[in-house]
């Protein structure tokens, strides 16, 4: 069984799987409070609690003040936080606590919340990232897709599909690290890795008669037991009809492995389904050489600040050299990213890259662009 976050229904480290997947990650968790839910507020001192009444009362939020000094305020805790997070100093939002009330309010119930008041800064940093929780529940996750293009003859040999979310309310775009680094405050991350799989390959499916692969990034930090894990992504692409021998898992944030014997067995047990498999951001420090060796990737990208240096400073483009060789020497395809410029894809190519990725040739999108600049190559088929 793999831990997961969620030990509110199943002792901690403990999941429930299933034949499709796991019970408990395929449940987004609902927020710990609800539209009946009161705030109480305790201010630690007179002077926080003039300015927390007079940003309430500004605000139009009806509010009761009880004799022991707190204030329970007759509103939703989402309607109090966009009130109070833009009106209340850091230092006022520390000089408050703040806990949540589900029950009816009576004494005992005030009491309760008392004992569990937080700062009221915490509370508000956590709902500045509640956003999250409907945009899984609710499916608004998307892939843009960016080509990857074969040095040998300009083709689009493959396409990153990069998470996107719409922000509910706003329909705003959200990239792929806010959306992280939301569900790892409110520890969804396994929630998420589920969703982000199954929606890439979502996405790939219109493009799956057309002999590309399709690279899909996932954190060190989320995975877990690989036959629990495969079984969503599996159905997810027999559902789509996409080949898992399309699919090249990417693992990224590399300086995050803790324990790399089991991400050695994932990565060998996606194997023996036929996905391969990726290393991104890999830099030419001997950590990152040592990770090729260990975890012998099927491909590796080397880390744009590599590329954009090595353009202008021989002793990173000799460092360049020198992993693409091992590298090749391992038998992984290389893979230069972050390409802007044609001086870059000079470098890149005579360094060695099989494949090369970036806004030179194309941005991403859903669709995807058609490349350019790919005549830029031609010098370099034969060499290839």
């Amino acid at each position: 069984m793999h831990e997961c976050r969620r030990t509110n229904v199943k002792p901690p480290g403990v999941c429930a799987a299933t034949a499709e997947g796991c019970a408990l990650c395929d449940i987004v968790p609902p927020a710990p409070w609800g539209e009946k839910s009161s705030l109480l507020l305790m201010p630690y001192d007179h002077d926080a609690e003039a300015v927390v009444e007079n940003v309430l009362t500004a605000k139009l939020l009806s509010f009761t003040k009880h004799t022991s000094g707190s204030i329970l305020v007759n509103a939703s805790p989402e309607a109090v936080a966009n009130a109070l997070s833009n009106d209340l100093s850091e230092i006022t939002q520390r000089s408050v606590g703040a806990a949540v009330i589900n029950d009816e309010v009576t004494e005992k119930t005030l009491v309760r919340a008392a004992a569990r008041c937080r700062p009221l800064s915490h509370f508000l940093e956590r709902m500045k990232y509640e956003w999250v929780r409907p945009v899984l529940s609710n499916d608004q996750l998307f892939s843009m897709l960016h080509p990857i293009v074969s040095t040998k003859d300009g083709s689009v040999f493959a396409y990153e599909m990069l998470l996107r979310a719409r922000k509910p309310g706003t329909d705003e775009v959200i990239g792929a690290w806010p959306i992280i680094e939301a569900c790892e405050k409110l520890h969804l991350q396994h929630q998420l890795d589920q969703r982000a799989r199954e929606c890439a390959i979502r996405n790939a499916a219109p493009y799956r008669t057309t002999n590309q692969r399709f690279f899909i990034n996932f954190l060190p930090n989320t995975i877990y037991d690989p036959e629990v894990c495969l079984r969503t992504t599996m159905r997810a692409a027999s559902e789509y009809d996409v080949n898992l021998n399309s699919l090249v898992f990417e693992i990224v944030e590399t300086e995050r492995i803790n324990d790399m014997a089991h991400l050695k067995l994932v990565l060998d047990y996606y194997r023996s389904r036929g996905v391969c498999t990726a290393v991104d951001d890999m830099g030419a420090g001997h950590t990152s050489i040592e990770y090729l060796r260990e975890l012998h990737p099927d491909f590796v990208k080397i880390d744009r600040d590599i590329v954009v240096n090595a353009v202008h400073d021989e002793a990173v483009q000799a460092e360049l050299h020198h992993v693409v060789k091992i590298a090749k020497d391992l038998g992984i395809q290389v893979i230069m990213e972050g390409l802007e410029t044609p001086e870059q894809v000079r470098v890149c190519v005579d360094a060695g890259a099989d494949y090369l990725q970036g806004f030179y040739f194309a941005r991403p999108a859903n669709p995807p662009q058609q490349v350019v600049n790919v005549q830029c190559l031609r010098p370099y088929y034969k060499a290839a």
